[in-house]
């Protein structure tokens, strides 16, 4: 299970990281787009296998491999959301309630509204959450 597990996560990060490195010099609502397509995709393409780490993820280990994947997530996506949000002090730290935002809507979407993770207003929503939130902290 374990191997499962950082196989699908390394796939997503992966994901992630090509589309944000791709997107770097993009408005920020392009490069957050692209980014959230790629992870979304990958969610798609191995939905099943998302059902079936459900269970495992939410005991005392894998709490903590996703804790330690979301902060992967934070390092991979930090530097684009510091160029969209300049005075932030600490890009990283703020970003974690955006990336929490966002995993909680796609985890949501993966088990009980699966068929949203293909629409393109899922994405807009997301993206605009995304919009939101980099506004309210530029202020």
């Amino acid at each position: 299970m374990t191997a499962l597990k950082v196989r699908y996560f390394d796939a997503m990060l992966g994901a992630v990281r090509k589309a944000a490195e791709a997107a770097r010099d993009e408005a920020p609502q392009v490069a957050l787009r692209r980014t959230l397509s790629a992870l979304l995709t990958v969610k798609r393409e191995n939905i099943a296998l998302a059902i079936a780490l459900r269970a495992p993820m939410a005991e005392l280990d894998g709490a903590g491999f996703v804790r330690e994947t979301l902060s992967q997530f934070a390092a991979v996506l930090a530097p684009a959301f510091a160029r969209s949000v300049p005075h932030l002090r600490r890009p990283t730290d703020e970003l974690f309630v955006l990336l929490a935002a966002f995993e909680g809507a796609i985890s949501y979407a993966v088990f009980e509204r699966p068929e949203s993770l293909s629409e393109e207003w899922f994405l807009d929503d997301l993206v605009a959450l995304g919009a939101g939130f980099a506004a309210f902290r530029g202020e």
